[in-house]
């Protein structure tokens, strides 16, 4: 009878548990749906709003007293890469990234395309012979179907453009903890690789080797963050800028702006014909600091934005969330304009003058990639809509016609404690003839080849010379 009684209990116990989990999970997932439906500014630029309202609310369904917490992941990644804006993050709770850490992940770094997966390291000595080589399927699904899957998770798509996916995947471990995240929590994996011509087929065990506990996971920014070459004999200038996220790199606005009138001072000088500028490696930052260096080519005044708009002015509903921040606008600043408040004064409508001592008439080239994201991404809209210069490289990592950015809201969601972060304002980007579902699209897309992959190749570059040396 007592044992009976026992088991009762933790019958009850279990239940209870059980019933306590699942009520948490979904008053989790109501706070962020919630906080996005009366917050985020642009929830439905690129998923219309039945199709959004479906899947949320389908989400919503499956949480149950069963539901893991790798599965509540999952699930606000599934609505969040609605929004298609790479702005919008959800970081990693640390007891999930401690258990994918602590776990055999795929042990290779990859290379990324659409439909390509090329090895390009391994983490594990034994499978160094792999490098080099192009996989077909990892247990028994097509590479095709695995990025077609990681797209539909991934927070780095915007608009219908998946080129700041390809290139981020691509970067340390980005690809194995993704694969864990939203693919399987597989320990091993069935490889086939090869050519169609000799397929191969080998059973990798997971590693738990050389993991750094962040995702995704981003290259440090070089110091200084730009620099200047000049062959004077060629009259061609390289000027790279890594970011324009000045803060990143302990440097101030003004930095970039000496630098910039020193370049240009130079460039002068020396009477240098041809300028080529590489964003390719540039994730973003400060616009007014791209805004800055178009000064140098623009010969009309110019501005960033058409329209800077918000969806509310009263965030309270993320008051007393763990670690919340919010914007606080004043309604002065603000018309109440069809359901939206829009912008009427700030440093971001400002109209900039094109410069009238140092500024550039020879031939520039600006080279491109999907991590050309942000304000990088303006600068390259920019250039292409006022046709400042040449375009190489591959699509841009962002919208070529607007964005959400600047001011945010933040906070961890109570019981699951997945940190939330996304942009209150859209800022729509004064630009023209662009397809605003996609990125901006090179004047001349450069790939690149396995070859050019594994030996670190840049072929934009070369790319450009045979461009200068063609107008020669």
């Amino acid at each position: 009878m007592v044992r009976l009684f026992v088991i009762f209990i933790g019958v009850v116990l279990s239940i209870q548990v059980s019933a306590q989990k699942s009520s948490s999970y979904r008053e989790d997932f109501q706070i962020y749906k919630k906080a996005l439906l009366e917050t985020h500014p642009s929830l439905y630029r690129f998923t219309p709003q039945k199709q959004f309202d479906a899947v949320l609310d389908s989400v919503e369904s499956t949480i149950d007293s069963e539901t893991t917490e790798w599965e509540f992941f999952r699930a606000l990644h599934l609505v969040h890469a609605m929004i298609r804006e790479s702005h919008s993050f959800l970081g990693v709770p640390n007891q999930l990234m401690s258990k994918a850490t602590s776990a055999k992940l795929f042990p290779l770094q990859v290379w990324i395309t659409e439909s390509k997966m090329l090895v390009t390291g391994s983490r594990e000595e034994s499978y160094a012979h792999l490098v080099g080589q192009e996989i077909v399927s990892i247990n028994g699904q097509s590479v095709k179907s695995l990025v077609q899957t990681l797209e539909t998770f991934s927070l780095l798509n915007t608009g219908y453009n998946n080129s700041a996916i390809y290139k981020e995947l691509s970067g340390y471990n980005n690809f194995a903890f993704a694969y864990y995240f939203f693919i399987s929590k597989a320990e091993s994996f069935q490889l086939v690789y090869g050519s169609d011509e000799k397929l191969q087929s080998e059973t990798l065990a997971g590693s738990k080797k050389s993991l750094k506990g962040e995702y995704p996971q981003f290259p440090d920014e070089p110091k200084p963050p730009f620099s200047l070459k000049i062959d004077e004999s060629k009259s061609i200038a390289e000027l790279t800028i890594s970011t324009f996220a000045y803060w990143v790199v302990g440097k101030k606005q003004e930095d970039y702006q000496e630098f910039f009138e020193n370049c240009f001072t130079a460039l002068e000088e020396k009477n240098i014909e041809h300028l080529i500028i590489d964003v390719s490696n540039n994730r973003g930052g400060e616009e007014m600091i791209g805004a800055e260096l178009l000064t140098y080519f623009i010969d009309q005044p110019f501005r960033l934005y058409k329209q800077v708009s918000a969806k509310t002015l009263d965030y309270s509903c993320i008051n007393r969330l763990p670690n919340s921040s919010r914007p606080k606008f004043s309604n002065n600043d603000f018309i109440d304009y069809d359901s939206i408040y829009v912008l009427k004064k700030g440093d971001v409508l400002k109209t900039f003058e094109p410069k009238q001592e140092h500024r550039y008439t020879g031939n520039v080239y600006f080279i491109s990639s999907g991590r050309s994201r942000s304000a990088t991404n303006i600068l390259l809209s920019l250039v292409k809509s006022h046709d400042l210069g040449i375009i190489v490289g591959q699509e841009s990592g962002g919208a070529s016609q607007d964005l959400d950015g600047r001011w945010r809201v933040k906070f961890n969601l109570p019981y699951s404690n997945v940190f939330v972060s996304y942009p209150v304002w859209r800022l729509e980007i004064d630009s023209e003839n662009q397809n605003p579902k996609l990125g901006v699209i090179p004047d001349f897309v450069v790939d690149r080849s396995n070859e050019d992959v594994l030996s670190e190749r840049e072929p934009e570059l070369d790319f450009v010379y045979q461009l200068i040396q063609n107008e020669q």
